[in-house]
């Protein structure tokens, strides 16, 4: 599956080995993703690769002969986090939690599943995507991000805190909204999503 981003020229191929209904091997190409988010002249493009119980990988697209090793990051104080939002707008949902836990960093801007991306490379710490209990996304949109950010050292749940189950079709039927982090902060971002209860069930 091939997603682009027309305002940021942001796009990502994912490639998902799904055995039981779970993937156990994902694939990531980035063409247009920089090396470096720090260094405003870094080279561009990377294929990030996670099999599962082995890790998670990145090859540049510029010099494939080189593994690197990725991780999501270590941080544990909420404060110090960084989300992931898309270029085109700001999620209420974002600025809802951020707020919450006292977030003083600008978010990392992106788009299409290069989110996991910044996620699986400790680029960004928070990924969120907020969906209605109507509205149900499409496995190909998440089986390879799950994998790789999960091998990488992270974590990937619904809202509910349930892992998603992509058992049920083309659509995760199961699940509403996705939480993205390292492990400290998912816990974190999952006590304050009690509080804000985006899904209104308690309305």
């Amino acid at each position: 599956m091939c997603i682009r981003d027309r305002y940021g020229e942001q796009y990502a191929v994912a490639l998902a080995l799904m055995e039981d209904n779970k993937p156990v091997l994902g694939v990531l190409g980035c063409p247009e993703l920089p090396d470096s988010f720090e260094d405003k002249d870094s080279k561009k493009g990377s294929v990030l690769i996670a099999v599962k119980g082995e890790g998670a990988s990145m090859y540049s697209l510029h010099d494939d002969s080189v593994e690197k090793r990725i991780s999501v990051s270590s941080k544990s104080d909420p404060k110090e986090a960084i989300f992931t939002e898309s270029v085109a707008h700001t999620s209420k949902l974002n600025q809802d939690l951020a707020s919450h836990l006292g977030v003083v960093k600008p978010p990392l801007r992106i788009d299409s599943q290069c989110k996991y991306a910044v996620v699986a490379r400790g680029d960004s710490d928070v990924y969120l995507r907020f969906t209605t209990l109507e509205y149900k996304e499409c496995i190909w949109d998440h089986a390879a991000g799950v994998i790789i950010v999960e091998e990488a050292g992270g974590k990937v749940t619904d809202f509910d805190g349930k892992e998603l189950d992509f058992s049920k079709g083309r659509k995760l039927y199961e699940n509403a909204g996705l939480v993205v982090a390292n492990k400290a902060l998912h816990e974190a971002t999952m006590k304050t999503l009690e509080t804000v209860d985006p899904l209104k069930r308690r309305a």
